[in-house]
């Protein structure tokens, strides 16, 4: 599921599964040797932007490295196809911001791909609840580092990240902004979808609705995607939000 958002009014979307090709580097270039830094290669039928089938400009993502492990590259290739869906769906395939939360990096790392190489200005931000980081922290010390997380209403996206991890390159070279969000706006957003919307998400999903929120007047006139994806809620999590949040008017 995502949001789109435009001048303060919501729609919400539900996509049809689309998938991109995942080649190996072999495949792309023929040769049994990788970079040995890592490198995201996305290869589209039609580079240029603005068309009306923006979902046709990726056909395809690549990535080629020394370390990375296939099943993870396919996992990242598997998120980029959320990109796609919103790209068929989206009006024009226009689509000026792109928020999504974060935790390893791999959900963001696949749909920024995909956005980047049809609308390189397309701008790409990742929302982590502030109780636990650390991939934020991580693009910004430029490797990957060790932080406390503390409990959090997203704890789908909680946790630390593997050493060696590939995500975090991706999270470099495409995410342009990291907002991050605090327990009580991650339960006022999950109430008001809920209100508004009768949609239940969980606290991870919900970061990117928060995030959208915090940024306020920065979204006014821009065609916004919000990607809120996933619904494990337990009970006693839930009875705490409700009597928690605040429903957004």
């Amino acid at each position: 599921m995502s949001c789109s958002c435009n001048a303060g009014q919501c729609t919400l979307r539900l996509h049809s599964w689309a998938a991109p090709q995942f080649r190996t580097p072999r495949q792309v270039n023929g040769s049994h040797h990788a970079t040995r830094n890592s490198a995201f290669i996305l290869d589209s039928d039609d580079h240029g932007a603005g068309t009306d089938h923006g979902s046709q400009q990726c056909s395809s993502i690549t990535c080629t490295s020394g370390h990375m492990h296939s099943v993870v590259l396919q996992i990242v290739a598997g998120q980029g196809t959320t990109a796609v869906e919103i790209l068929q769906q989206i009006p024009g395939g226009q689509v000026d911001v792109c928020i999504v939360p974060v935790g390893g990096g791999g959900l963001i790392g696949g749909i920024a791909a995909v956005l980047k190489a049809a609308n390189p200005k397309c701008w790409v931000v990742g929302a982590q609840p502030s109780a636990s980081d650390i991939m934020r922290q991580s693009v910004k010390a430029g490797w990957i580092v060790e932080a406390p997380s503390q409990d959090t209403l997203s704890d789908a996206t909680a946790g630390g990240i593997e050493e060696g991890s590939i995500t975090l390159q991706p999270c470099q070279q495409y995410v342009d902004q990291w907002v991050l969000v605090d327990e009580q706006e991650i339960a006022d957003a999950m109430v008001s979808l809920m209100y508004h919307h009768s949609k239940l998400v969980e606290g991870a999903a919900a970061c990117g609705i928060a995030a959208f929120r915090k940024l306020g007047q920065q979204m006014q006139g821009k065609q916004v995607v919000m990607v809120s994806c996933g619904g494990n809620v337990a009970v006693p999590v839930l009875q705490h939000v409700l009597a928690t949040g605040n429903v957004w008017q």
